[in-house]
């Protein structure tokens, strides 16, 4: 974080240097972890696979959500 921008009633961090490594690292975590949640649905039992359902919509949901306000 190289600063923050004061623009009332808002406050805007001012990205350093790395912020794009920071960007690439999470997508690739996140895709990690959806990709790992799939790769384990397939060879899981019935009541397994719901709870992997749930765990991946969350996953999907969260990660939009993050997306969205990221860009806001």
């Amino acid at each position: 974080m190289a600063g923050v921008i004061r623009n009332a009633p808002f406050f805007a961090v001012v990205p350093g240097p790395l912020y794009l490594v920071y960007i690439i690292l999470f997508t690739f975590i996140c895709l990690y972890g959806f990709y790992r949640t799939v790769e384990i649905y397939r060879i899981s039992d019935a009541h397994k696979k719901n709870q992997l359902k749930y765990l991946f919509i969350a996953f999907v949901v969260a990660f939009i959500i993050g997306i969205i306000v990221w860009m806001l």
